[in-house]
């Protein structure tokens, strides 16, 4: 610091650069009149990572959020498949392409590509046409 700042502070005197104090962790910057002179960010004087456990948690419950939905819809598109199986087997060849169509929906709903073979080994055992990828 001792040699960045002044470097910092001489272009910002000189060529109107853009100084901005950052205050990433705690540290006593109060007590150096230098930096003390500025604005610091964020403004409230806490440092980022007194801010980030609490952004870190709200990503994360958005996260949990997001990926519950998305396996729900995931087993949902497995059993609609898991479902046509059964009904083919069954001989209820209606309600079997019902469930393959239920299945493609999820699949496309949820952008679960990785379902895809699985969905077209499907269709391929009911005897429908084959799925086409858009």
């Amino acid at each position: 610091m001792d040699e960045e700042l002044p470097a910092f502070l001489t272009g910002h005197r000189d060529q109107g650069a853009l100084v901005l104090f950052v205050l990433a962790d705690h540290c006593y910057w109060q007590a150096d009149p230098i930096v003390s002179a500025h604005q610091m960010v964020p403004r409230d004087g806490k440092p980022i990572v007194a801010h980030r456990y609490l952004a870190e948690a709200a990503l994360l419950a958005g996260h949990l959020a997001l990926d519950q939905a998305t396996v729900r819809g995931r087993r949902e598109a497995e059993l609609h498949l898991l479902e046509a199986r059964l009904k083919h087997r069954q001989v209820r060849p209606d309600e079997a392409r019902e469930a393959l169509v239920l299945a493609e929906a999820r699949i496309r709903a949820l952008g679960q590509w990785g379902l895809w073979p699985q969905l077209t080994q499907v269709a391929e055992e009911l005897g429908a046409p084959a799925p086409i990828m858009d």
